[in-house]
């Protein structure tokens, strides 16, 4: 490989890096997020240039991402053409998320992030005790556009009233949550639990992070740890528990929930929320009401991103259910986003159709949890798990 070749790649590299962490879900970004877009746009310009020159092929992109940004384009020019602003970060995250995939070893990416991942879970474990445990650190604060005040320290960051809930460096914890939980996906499928110690630094964090749903969604990654561990063996016992797996899996969740309805768990606010009263009532649920309702009167081509926040409750935050976002959005065409995802994890090889349903389940409880639409990295990540064996031979 040429010096300037190196250089630029390595670049490319680092840049992928900045748009994770800074332009995906740092704090900064809810006082103003209008630097990502030019973020983006450079980092399409980068990859094309770097595509051209060095006829670069890494990975095959899922031909169904190109229908859907076709699809995209429709519903632009049937119902915001003339105000089509609003989905330029939305395009230009797939697009770049495209070009990364098809450009780059993703395999290297995800190396990269599980280390920063790595070193951001450290820090703001040691932030979390110094402030919640000891009580030695009060941070400078400023206050972002929906009147919520962080504590500022540029590499950990809180909310106040909930400083028991870790954020990291990231807006908000459950967000936290959602990169913990990417961490451990790409480092299960990826690199089959290589990065042991990250896997309980992880948890570790998650716990500090007081998530309902990252709660739960451990849960189900600790199974996946113990198939893991018997995936392979044949002796009659191990045999009989992978065929019982599922079942056995059912169980052990309805233990859990019956553990927090009747103990002290259900106490805690975050556990709480798990228990099937408050989950059927609670704003998440009622989020997917309103985007079926959406999609109901706007079957084709969905209703547009303008029209789609003019008419959503701000209280109940619907965009959160990026699935049925997609279906309100787009119309039936927005299908194609939850499509891509199933798609492309059962294209994942070395790991069992059991591993696959799991991880499916993992994942499209986190892209239903929070908001993905415009997230570059949740891209990345659904267009290039399944690329892992791509480029094989190149050194981290």
């Amino acid at each position: 490989m040429g010096v300037l070749k190196k250089i630029y790649q390595t670049i490319l590299y680092i840049y992928c890096q900045i748009i994770i962490f800074y332009c995906c879900a740092h704090p900064y970004l809810t006082i103003n997020d209008n630097y990502v877009l030019p973020f983006l746009l450079i980092g399409i310009v980068l990859l094309s240039f770097y595509k051209i020159i060095y006829k670069s092929k890494a990975g095959k992109n899922n031909f169904l991402i190109y229908i859907l940004l076709f699809c995209i384009c429709l519903s632009i020019i049937y119902n915001d053409f003339n105000d089509i602003v609003v989905y330029f970060r939305l395009v230009f995250s797939i697009l770049f998320s495209i070009l990364v995939i098809s450009t780059l070893n993703f395999k290297k990416i995800a190396f990269h992030f599980i280390k920063i991942m790595n070193i951001v879970c450290v820090v703001s474990i040691f932030g979390y005790i110094f402030i919640n445990l000891l009580g030695l650190i009060e941070l400078p604060t400023f206050i972002n556009i929906n009147n919520s005040t962080y504590g500022n320290g540029f590499i950990y960051f809180y909310i106040e009233g909930i400083k028991n809930r870790n954020c990291g460096i990231f807006w908000e914890p459950g967000v936290f949550a959602t990169f913990v939980l990417f961490d451990l996906i790409l480092n299960y499928i990826l690199f089959n639990n290589k990065f042991k110690y990250n896997i309980i630094i992880l948890l570790i964090t998650m716990i500090t992070i007081n998530s309902s749903a990252g709660y739960l969604l451990s849960v189900f990654y600790l199974f996946l740890l113990i198939y893991n561990r018997i995936r392979d063996k044949k002796d009659t016992f191990n045999t009989l528990v992978k065929f019982l797996f599922i079942p056995l899996v059912i169980v052990a969740l309805y233990v859990f929930y019956y553990s927090i309805s009747l103990g002290n768990l259900s106490n805690n606010q975050f556990f709480a929320k798990l228990q099937y009263d408050n989950f059927m009532t609670s704003y998440r649920i009622k989020a997917l009401s309103f985007n079926f309702d959406v999609l109901k009167d706007n079957i084709l081509f969905g209703c547009g991103i303008n029209e789609y926040y003019s008419i959503a409750p701000k209280l109940l935050c619907p965009d959160t259910s990026t699935s049925t976002l997609f279906l309100a959005l787009f119309g039936i065409f927005g299908s194609l986003y939850t499509i891509i995802i199933i798609c492309n994890f059962f294209k994942i090889k070395k790991i069992s159709i059991i591993e696959k349903i799991i991880l499916l389940v993992i994942i499209l409880s986190i892209v239903n949890k929070e908001p993905h639409l415009n997230m570059a990295f949740s891209w990345m990540l659904i267009l290039g798990i399944n690329l892992g064996d791509k480029n094989k031979n190149e050194s981290y």
